[in-house]
């Protein structure tokens, strides 16, 4: 065996570990929502399944980097289509007011500098927060982790920052949806 069997093999060790802690978690805090195990155990499975940093590769998806003479396309090998490449050290911020509780989710259009954006989500744990996320991610051509929530947690006005695209790329972006 190579050393990268011995690390894959740790790896899932480590991953029947935490799984084993979770169930005994939510067996034992089962009448506490507050319960610290609990929590703790949820967290890490949250950020194993939609981590929030760029170094973290997500899921099996087939993505591979297939650099041009001209441009970098990013190729998502699972759905056949072909994204731009983004700079990881861009960052850009971007202003949202948020209706949550919609009809249906989708870009309403700018006021100002303020993008509207309507959700089907209720404002309830952080529910309505996801679907904006999810929502320009989608709109943005980018992955949902790229776009992290930095000022309105519990405000219908929001503050996100978008990683990997600059403010002109992204306003190019959604000005072809408007």
């Amino acid at each position: 065996m190579i050393p990268v069997d011995y690390l894959l093999i740790l790896e899932g060790l480590i991953l029947l570990a935490a799984g084993v802690i979770a169930g005994i978690a939510e067996i034992f805090g089962r009448g506490n929502p507050n319960d610290e195990l609990k929590r703790l155990t949820r967290a890490f499975w949250r950020e194993f399944a939609r981590p929030t940093g760029p170094a973290v590769v997500r899921g099996f998806e087939a993505i591979a980097i297939e650099e041009h003479a001209s441009a970098s396309v990013i190729v998502n090998k699972s759905k056949g289509q072909a994204k731009p490449a983004v700079d990881p050290n861009v960052t850009s911020t971007l202003n949202v007011k948020v209706i949550a509780g919609s009809r249906d989710s989708r870009i309403v259009g700018r006021q100002g500098s303020v993008l509207e954006v309507q959700v089907t989500a209720q404002p309830e744990g952080g529910e309505a927060n996801k679907a904006v996320i999810d929502l320009l991610a989608e709109a943005l051509l980018i992955q949902g982790w790229k776009i992290k929530l930095i000022r309105g947690h519990y405000d219908t006005r929001k503050t996100l920052q978008i990683a990997g695209l600059s403010t002109e790329e992204v306003q190019s972006r959604l000005s072809k949806l408007l």
